[in-house]
């Protein structure tokens, strides 16, 4: 009988942790509620600059990708991932792809807005999902003008994913192309094995 009563009471205590855990997120989202709205002058500028964060992340994410996946080929001595060409550039496209989603797509939300490089985004602009202040849309207003860059998370992912597999093309055909002209084969002449 005592076993019950034991099992009741840590039922009886994780019931009650559970509801003081609701009560306290509860009373930190009400007190974390601003009591204005933001401008649409505002929104503009903070989408702006998310938008020049996301812009900077496409490109960079084909130039990083391309410049690693060939520079880490010097590291074939230690690594030995590193010593097979096309492994280590999806190695690195992989890592690169990684960083960038988490640095901007899900950054706001892992990072939170106001701070690091979301230094020029106020935490409110979360706020101006619900206000049409005339966002220029991702891609210089190729993809969904009118939105707000922070609620197109899907098609950042898509965006940041296709500019990373295109410098990791490109980093196979160079790699390709060095290998053909100096590598083991071009060295090695027909019928000398």
């Amino acid at each position: 009988m005592s076993i019950r009563k034991g099992k009741v009471s840590i039922q009886l205590s994780l019931r009650l942790v559970c509801l003081l855990t609701l009560c306290l997120i509860a009373v930190t989202d009400v007190w974390g509620q601003s009591g204005t709205s933001p401008s649409r002058t505002q929104c503009k500028q903070w989408d702006d600059a998310f938008l020049s964060l996301f812009n900077w992340a496409v490109v960079g994410s084909s130039l990083i990708t391309l410049a690693l996946s060939l520079m880490s080929g010097f590291l074939g001595r230690v690594f030995w991932i590193a010593a097979a060409p096309y492994k280590r550039i999806v190695v690195v496209g992989l890592t690169c792809l990684l960083a960038v989603t988490v640095g901007i797509p899900f950054g706001p939300w892992v990072f939170g807005l106001g701070r690091l490089w979301f230094g020029g985004v106020d935490p409110m602009y979360f706020d101006c999902a619900g206000i049409q202040f005339g966002a220029n849309g991702l891609l210089g207003g190729i993809i969904s003008p009118g939105i707000p860059a922070v609620t197109q998370w899907p098609v950042m992912l898509l965006a940041l994913s296709g500019s990373t597999v295109l410098g990791g093309f490109i980093a196979g055909a160079i790699s390709g192309l060095i290998n053909a002209r100096i590598g083991v084969r071009s060295s090695v002449k027909e019928g000398a094995l």
